[in-house]
């Protein structure tokens, strides 16, 4: 796995409320103070005066430290745990007021402190492994009382360490300061004041030291390169080694004897069952460095597995992050010979919708696109050439897939080839003269992928699907977006779209690479439409982010929202002013008890 860490930047741990600011002490009567760990553990645990809570000393004035679990931070470090030493590691936990601890009602989490990492130390037996991260004596601070909330943060794929950007870091600090001056009183302790100041004097020094490491760490683990493997030559080759995964190169080496066989003009001798005894992937190893630079390490991985294990992948990610742009590019296929997008609709309720259906008056059966293409894979698997071929289905939860999927679903787990044809009917299959048998042979080179979103508008995938599909969810940060249609923008300005999309994406309302395309057309026209970048950007979050939120009236999490969606137009709104009009009208509507809806 890569080092995902931000250079220059800072990761950050979510911890439990505390009564009495982290400062070493036991909360009094914890039975009823909510800190975030369940009643049992503070029952049996901190009532009875046992200090063994992970947060209880991060602010100790004698010797502060934080433990985490092998969990929390062992994927990161591995056996490596000097790699955080220097990084600058922010605290933040949940709100907690007297006299029951954690508010009840979602809310954003607040900054309670910041360390710089002194080092990681490793404690406890091997079975329960726990790391203490220690900061240096003048490097911590605390300033839970200020109540600013978290910045925005990026996922490293754990479940608790998060990454923030050096310019996130810097605003929060600012924020803090800000805090700091209109409250004086908001300090925890005497002391407080002058550790932060210290701290934010230092900052920027310790971010320059904290950041040539994390290069350094980057650079000293990058894989020596490997020699390029022949395969396709449309698309740029693969260059991890094909060591790490046990019979992949001789998957390629018996799909490429089938594509010299095919060329040749006769049948290859080469079958999946002969040579590796591994089904063949939905992707070429030819893709594997596109996917990885496109979408990250973790996207490239999970296809790899799913590829070798499952016929069906089903990708599921907010609308317009690239779902069917992933999928139809996974096979070196420009010409789309070895791939079909099957746009699937909402009134599909059986077999006949995929498959086609019998005509009640030729008595052949009407084949429909899809099933001509299981014909075309059956012809050539037959003929020897192994090469995968794809099913793309758009949509795929508009309607039951188990309902007009069932053949498929049932027919693709067999591995006997005789085992692994669909009756169709009637005489024969209209168009095709060729083939009298009125069933057809699902190759094994076929694989079947889906693209699924989450809303009010589709079907959940029942059990039944999700058994026989691998899941992989897409995510792309606002940086990847605006990478893959080749736009940059300026500092301010890609801070305002990625403070937006941060907000807006758990809503699904992401910036997404359509609104990225949108985007990219009109600067490259800011002549012609008469208008400036900031305009350009204002007028495309209106149209095709903020377009797609919907709020309700009197919900609570609408209305931290919109508190949320207002602090980000006080911040941009004299640079996007339709954008910040528009989350005033909407504050107006939900204050006189107006549902939100754009369309």
């Amino acid at each position: 796995m890569s080092i995902p860490l931000i250079p220059g930047g800072a990761i950050a741990f979510p911890v439990n409320a505390h009564r009495h600011g982290w400062n070493g002490t036991i909360c009094d009567q914890p039975e009823g103070w909510d800190c975030g760990r369940e009643l049992s553990y503070r029952e049996q645990r901190c009532a009875a005066g046992i200090d063994h809570c992970f947060h209880l000393r991060i602010f100790d004035t004698h010797a502060p430290s934080v433990m985490v679990g092998d969990g929390g931070i062992g994927w990161l470090i591995g056996d490596n745990p000097e790699l955080l030493n220097d990084q600058i590691l922010l605290l933040w936990a949940p709100p907690a007021t007297e006299p029951r601890g954690k508010l009840a009602r979602r809310t954003p989490e607040n900054l309670i402190g910041a360390y710089r990492i002194k080092a990681v130390v490793q404690e406890g037996p091997s079975r329960s492994l726990l790391w203490r991260v220690i900061p240096y004596e003048d490097g911590w601070t605390r300033f839970g009382n200020l109540k600013v909330t978290i910045p925005r943060y990026t996922k490293f794929g754990g479940p608790y360490v998060r990454g923030v950007e050096k310019t996130q870091l810097l605003r929060s600090f600012r924020e803090v300061a800000d805090a700091a001056l209109g409250n004086p009183n908001g300090w925890l302790a005497t002391g407080d004041k002058k550790r932060f100041q210290h701290f934010q004097d230092h900052l920027e020094e310790w971010l320059d030291v904290a950041g040539q490491k994390v290069a350094k760490a980057i650079k000293d683990y990058e894989p020596a390169p490997v020699a390029d493997t022949k395969v396709w030559s449309s698309r740029e080759k693969d260059s991890t080694t094909l060591s790490q995964f046990p019979g992949l190169a001789s998957t390629l080496s018996a799909v490429k004897t089938s594509e010299q066989a095919s060329a040749a003009g006769t049948p290859s001798t080469a079958d999946e069952d002969e040579t590796t005894g591994e089904r063949i992937q939905c992707i070429e190893p030819a893709c594997f460095s596109w996917v990885r630079e496109s979408y990250g390490e973790r996207v490239e991985q999970m296809l790899r597995v799913a590829g070798m294990t499952k016929s069906m992948i089903v990708f599921r990610g907010n609308p317009g992050v690239g779902k069917s742009y992933l999928a139809m590019r996974l096979l070196d296929d420009p010409d789309r010979d070895r791939t079909i997008t099957i746009p699937v609709g909402s009134t599909w309720r059986g077999r006949e919708d995929l498959l086609g259906y019998v005509n009640p008056v030729s008595g052949k059966f009407e084949p429909t696109g899809f099933t001509k293409f299981l014909l075309r894979a059956e012809k050539a698997w037959h003929a020897g050439d192994k090469r995968p071929r794809n099913v793309v289905f758009e949509e795929f939860n508009l309607s039951q897939p188990e309902h007009w999927l069932s053949d498929v679903l049932a027919v693709s787990q067999y591995e006997e080839e005789s085992d692994r044809f669909i009756d169709l009917g009637g005489s024969c299959v209209a168009g095709q003269p060729d083939s009298p048998e009125t069933r057809v042979f699902l190759s094994p080179a076929l694989s079947f992928l889906a693209t699924i979103n989450s809303d009010h508008t589709t079907r959940p995938l029942s059990p039944r699907v999700l058994d026989r599909s691998a899941l992989i969810n897409l995510e792309m940060e606002t940086k990847e977006v605006l990478k893959r249609v080749h736009v940059e923008l300026e500092e301010d300005e890609l801070e305002a779209v990625s403070a937006l999309d941060f907000l807006l994406s758990r809503r699904g309302a992401s910036f997404s690479l359509r609104a990225a395309k949108s985007l990219s057309r009109c600067l490259r026209s800011l002549d012609s439409l008469g208008l400036d970048r900031w305009k350009v950007i204002d007028l495309v979050l209106v149209q095709e982010v903020l377009s797609k939120v919907g709020l309700m009236a009197h919900d609570p999490n609408d209305e931290l929202l919109i508190s949320d969606l207002k602090k980000w137009g006080d911040e941009h709104g004299r640079k996007l002013a339709a954008a910040s009009s528009l989350i005033a009208e909407w504050e107006l509507a939900l204050n006189s008890g107006h549902d939100v809806s754009q369309a």
